[in-house]
């Protein structure tokens, strides 16, 4: 297991073997993990969606992500619940969106990876890239993902906390 490099953009998602694995993240990242942790120690196991109790995380709510799995009885991941901050960040609103939708047909694909990757080996996940919209600065983000499961124990959802590093260059460069 490799430590997730918070400088790092592009490559594969980085599965997260422990807290120690992020220790380099950043604030916003280790209170998502450690919000998930507590949740899954509740549980007993794994985290359920129905867990999630947004007061208690409520200054992480502006960089918080919830997506759906499983919308229509097939993987197809779609935003259910968008943050404010990633949402200006990109431009425009993700919330009720589908990966497919949203995403270049290379980054959708390396999504779909992870979220297959989850849903069979249902541990944190780590990606730092950049995000590219026309007219809009480019801007590097950390994603952490957590695997939330449904009513029935299968890993249904995830639950996303993102953290911008900096803008990486002016709008003009795309």
């Amino acid at each position: 297991m490799t430590a997730a490099d918070p400088d790092r953009t592009g490559g594969p998602a980085v599965a997260i073997a422990g807290r120690d694995d992020l220790a380099a993240c950043g604030a916003i990242i280790l209170q998502g993990y450690d919000y998930w942790q507590a949740l899954c120690a509740q549980a007993g196991g794994l985290a359920r969606k129905s867990d999630l109790r947004p007061q208690d995380f409520r200054l992480l709510l502006s960089r918080f992500v919830l997506v759906e799995l499983y919308p229509d009885g097939v993987l197809d991941p779609r935003f259910r619940l968008v943050g404010t901050r990633f949402e200006e960040l990109n431009g425009v609103s993700l919330t009720g969106r589908y990966f497919r939708e949203l995403y270049l047909p290379a980054d959708h694909a390396e999504m779909m990876a992870v979220c297959r990757d989850m849903v069979a080996d249902p541990v944190p996940h780590y990606l730092a890239s950049e995000l590219r919209r026309p007219g809009r600065e480019i801007f590097r983000i950390r994603r952490l993902l957590l695997p939330l499961a449904d009513a029935s124990g299968r890993v249904a959802f995830l639950a996303g906390f993102i953290d911008e590093i900096l803008a990486a260059s002016p709008p003009d460069a795309i």
